[in-house]
């Protein structure tokens, strides 16, 4: 079953890597005639007013509040004159991640688009903006766009399968993806050892299972398999081979302290990706 995409929700901030998200949102809102939602997730003020100055102080930050929301006015304004779509602007303040999925809930968002931040952990953690944790606790889809995308549409994806702790993933959202794309989809399996029988026969069901379900959308079907025990950088390496411009894996990332130590194959994917990774739970 097809799950339609009406509402794609962007944060952002207006790096480099942002408004390449923009940018890939803007081209699937003229795909999936979906529209186009702008969100600025703002630190939550928590600083006291010196007695005898509130007025003056809140009087600035109310003129700096409006003054930027006059300007992503704007901006959503032109963005939905330039290209024909439908715009909304939104400005919060709180906790990035906390903040993000509350709209995306709110406004029934199908997808997220994040930019890629710097794999800084510890840094990341403190400011609650950890791609992972947002995948985490993201109630819809979350497409990583890094700052070095240079495509806005999806010709090839790549469907990533592996053993240890696999989900399939819910591969309702990416059927519209594929379909308005008009995308060649490879199935790429990565065990660790050809001798390994069960191994073997879990991947290939899954990937059977997948190219069944695909097959309603799409003809245009690969199925590859691979020996490798560097699973990540091998799925990296066969994206770049095959010119691949979305990669779909499942939803299951570490987060926390538990992404301190050795890099799940997830993490490591979305971290060094040099094209967008569609994570869905």
């Amino acid at each position: 079953m097809k799950k339609a995409i009406k509402n794609i929700l962007v944060a952002i901030n207006f790096s480099n890597s942002s408004e390449n998200a923009i940018k890939i949102g803007i081209s699937m809102c003229k795909r999936h005639k979906a529209a186009l939602h702008l969100l600025k997730v703002n630190k939550e003020n928590n600083f006291p007013y010196p007695i005898g100055k509130n007025a003056l102080l809140i009087g600035f930050r109310l003129e700096s509040m409006m003054a930027e929301m006059k300007s992503l006015e704007s901006y959503a304004k032109q963005l939905e004159e330039t290209h024909q779509i439908k715009c909304y602007y939104h400005i919060e303040e709180g906790s990035f991640t906390a903040t993000v999925a509350r709209i995306v809930k709110i406004y029934n968002c199908e997808l997220l688009l994040v930019e890629k931040k710097p794999d800084l952990i510890l840094f990341n953690m403190l400011y609650n903006r950890d791609v992972s944790t947002i995948i985490k606790y993201s109630s819809c889809p979350v497409l990583v766009v890094p700052g070095s995308c240079i495509h806005d549409n999806f010709k090839k994806i790549l469907f990533p399968f592996w053993l240890k702790k696999f989900n399939c993933p819910q591969l309702e959202v990416t059927l519209p993806i594929i379909e308005k794309n008009a995308s060649k989809v490879i199935l790429f399996g990565a065990i660790k050892s050809n001798n390994d029988l069960n191994e073997l026969n879990v991947v290939n069901k899954l990937m059977s299972s997948v190219h069944k379900f695909i097959s309603f959308t799409t003809k245009n079907i690969e199925t590859e398999l691979e020996n490798t025990k560097a699973t990540a950088k091998t799925v990296l390496k066969k994206a770049a081979e095959n010119k691949s411009d979305l990669i779909v894996i499942s939803g299951n990332v570490k987060t926390g302290l538990s992404a301190l130590g050795k890099q799940s194959n997830n993490r490591f994917i979305i971290n060094n990706s040099t094209v967008p990774v569609l994570s869905v739970k």
